[in-house]
């Protein structure tokens, strides 16, 4: 994927729900200022970082409209630091206790909206320095946008040494599929996929296929989107059998995708 110029990112901006119950994590003092113009009934919320004290504290809370949570910009040394491991409790790790928390307290089936907010984790320009610390909640934030598709998403990833532009962030869109947006040089830029021949002057040098005709293939989470194309290809071009294993119990949307696929082999 190459990062490119959003156009046009405006036209289906959010609408900022002044009444909303809002929680804030993460932020500065200033930054909850700046949050509480826009949404006056926002509140801090504070953990240590136990599970069972969030749920707790969630239970007690009247319902939650919108989760706005800042990522610490950690300072980044060195890969081989046991630091790095370490502030994933203050990332991605706090971030998934409080989904668990939030699932054990009925959110599951409430609409919620959130807003993740990381610091240049991300490279959109070539020689960008990048801090890894919290790339981890980009993994993480695809994964619940696809889990619950009545949650609304928005991951964002600023520039470093800016100010954060937290009244453009709160009304850009949300995104389906939880990609990120990312702000550098105060623009708005996110991930397309690019066929690779358009990156190179010369095609691709053909390789032999370490595939084998009529073999046999276990496909792990093959009932996935992927995992079908894939399937389909490989039965088509090498008479392959597929065997597939997945979390879920066969039901009749897999059933569906089997019949479909045996009309190939």
């Amino acid at each position: 994927p190459e990062w490119s110029s959003v156009q046009g990112i405006w036209k289906n901006k959010a609408q900022v729900d002044a009444g909303a119950r809002v929680l804030i994590i993460g932020a500065t003092k200033q930054q909850t200022v700046q949050i509480k113009i826009l949404y006056p009934n926002a509140i801090d919320f504070e953990t240590d970082g136990s599970y069972d004290t969030i749920v707790e504290r969630f239970n007690d809370e009247q319902s939650v409209d919108h989760i706005i949570w800042i990522v610490p910009n950690t300072r980044f040394k060195s890969l081989g630091t046991s630091g790095i491991i370490e502030t994933q409790y203050t990332g991605v790790l706090l971030i998934f206790k409080v989904i668990k928390a939030l699932l054990a307290s009925g959110y599951g089936i409430k609409n919620l909206a959130w807003t993740f907010i990381t610091t240049q984790t991300q490279a959109v320009f070539n020689g960008d320095k990048v801090n890894p610390t919290h790339a981890g909640v980009h993994g993480l934030i695809g994964s619940l946008a696809k889990e619950y598709t009545h949650w609304n998403i928005r991951l964002v990833d600023v520039e470093a040494g800016n100010d954060l532009p937290l009244d453009e962030i709160l009304n850009l869109p949300y995104d389906a599929q939880g990609n990120a947006l990312a702000c550098r040089r105060n623009s708005w830029f996110k991930q397309e996929l690019l066929p690779v021949r358009d990156l190179r002057e010369e095609p691709l040098p053909e390789t032999q296929s370490h595939y084998k005709t009529g073999g046999v293939y276990v496909v792990i989470g093959g009932a996935g989107g992927i995992g079908e194309v894939w399937s389909r290809w490989m039965i088509e071009r090498y008479r392959a059998q597929i065997i597939w294993i997945g979390r879920r119990e066969k039901d009749a949307a897999i059933e569906a995708k089997l019949d479909s696929l045996s009309k190939y082999g």
